[in-house]
């Protein structure tokens, strides 16, 4: 009678531990640079363009779309990078796009490549990303999810680099401001943005890729 009740003791302890074990998380792909931490730059390689699909796909771009971060020694399935954008148009006006306390975080999935596919999360210590012409301003706050993001590994000069395009649709934005000449329909919540473009990534002091 003692082994039994023994017994069944630890069968509730083991069932206990069990259930405080977290269970395995999937790992996803890895942005890495090698075996140290590494600066990463992403320079404009496709056109980045916004259209405000619910505003008569009103739309901005720049001559320069950029990113910076920073990948960990040993890689990162969350790479994170800040954006900012220089020489822009929205609405056929000069405008321009102020990215302070926001980044982009990038969650790699599983792949055994040559792509490899990742959704998009808009991190802001601010408001958001502000989007301002000389009548109108357009508020991008933090979100999660966005979706499709593509990485795919690409040589140039010898050098393995990472060619990262987007494109996103259902993109949340607030008119703020909608003065005089401004075409945007009305101060607001929206929800309908679509985001389209590439970057090409380099870590300057060695090379950098996507493993499964």
């Amino acid at each position: 009678m003692y082994l039994k009740s023994k017994s069944y003791g630890l069968s509730i302890i083991a069932a206990l531990v069990m259930m405080l074990v977290p269970a395995a998380v999937a790992q996803g792909a890895t942005l890495t640079a090698g075996a140290s931490a590494d600066v990463v730059y992403g320079s404009q390689a496709k056109t980045h363009q916004l259209l405000l699909r619910d505003n008569s796909n009103l739309g901005f771009t720049c001559s320069k779309a950029e990113m910076a971060g920073e990948v960990p020694a040993g890689g990162t399935s969350t790479p994170v990078l800040h954006p900012w954008f220089e020489g822009c148009t929205a609405f056929g006006l000069k405008a321009t796009m102020n990215t302070t306390g926001c980044n982009y975080r990038f969650h790699l999935e599983s792949s055994s490549g040559p792509e490899y596919p990742a959704t998009m999360d808009l991190e802001c210590s601010t408001a958001g990303i502000v989007l301002t012409t000389l009548t109108c301003e357009v508020v991008f706050p933090s979100q999660g999810g966005l979706s499709t993001v593509v990485g795919t590994n690409v040589s140039n000069g010898g050098t393995s680099k990472v060619l990262l395009s987007m494109s996103m649709e259902g993109i949340d934005y607030v008119v703020t401001k909608d003065g005089i000449g401004c075409p945007l329909k009305a101060k607001g919540s929206y929800s309908e943005a679509a985001y389209a473009g590439s970057s090409e990534l380099i870590a300057p002091t060695q090379g950098l890729w996507l493993e499964p």
